[in-house]
């Protein structure tokens, strides 16, 4: 079933995106043991870094490779997990909605011109789910579960779980829109969970990663199972 073939493939990816963190972590790890113990064509008093060409100490480049690993690099991996589960999620829900049109909002009126420009019933029933689906996915997290529920008749998410979700949309959020920036918007979509105050600067650790890592794929095995048990 094609819905299965997204569900695997999104699980995959996400996989793949927690799991070059513990390479990464480990390659760093060796780099600076092999520095620290003269083993590596690098170790010495100074290095020149082969991105920035900035002459660094050592530890200093220890100090740098910590602090990607830490802020920039896990918001790019936190980033990717979230991307990858929202067109995971509105792509198994887009599959399932092609076989059950009765689940699409009956109020919709299409003109004329949208009708001849789909060129076929196929096409014209694809861009009415995406045009629905659209709508949801720009609203809030709150209204994307209440979406989900109704199209499902089954709860994806549990209520304390889905606070926690709507805390990792809105962190998502700054990250891409405000250079990760706390403002009223994260506050007001994040309400009891909200790790941070305006003007606060996103953090991203490993243990908040992770959980994020487990929630959405709990998320998306939930609604995977939902869809096939309507099948």
């Amino acid at each position: 079933m094609d819905v299965e073939k997204r569900y695997e493939s999104a699980l995959g990816k996400m996989q793949e995106v927690i799991d070059s963190v513990s390479f990464l972590t480990h390659a760093v790890e060796e780099f600076s043991g092999n520095v620290r113990e003269g083993r590596s064509i690098v170790s010495g008093t100074e290095v020149t870094s082969s991105t920035s060409l900035v002459t660094r100490t050592t530890d200093e480049l220890f100090e740098y490779l910590d602090d990607v690993l830490s802020s920039t690099y896990l918001e790019l991996v936190f980033q990717a997990q979230f991307n990858i589960f929202e067109a995971a999620l509105f792509d198994m829900l887009s599959i399932y909605l092609k076989s059950n049109l009765t689940l699409l909002s009956q109020e919709r009126n299409l003109s004329t011109g949208a009708v001849l420009s789909a060129g076929s019933y196929e096409n014209l029933i694809t861009e009415i789910i995406h045009n629905e689906l659209n709508k949801v996915a720009y609203g809030s997290i709150h209204k994307w579960i209440k979406q989900i529920n109704k199209y499902l008749s089954y709860k994806v998410i549990s209520d304390s779980d889905l606070l926690l979700l709507a805390e990792m949309k809105a962190t998502r959020n700054l990250l891409v829109h405000t250079d990760g920036v706390c403002n009223k918007i994260y506050l007001e979509a994040s309400g009891e969970q909200a790790r941070f105050e305006i003007g606060d600067r996103v953090t991203i650790d490993y243990t908040y990663l992770y959980h994020a890592h487990l929630l959405l794929s709990c998320v998306l095995d939930k609604a995977l199972k939902a869809i096939l048990s309507k099948n």
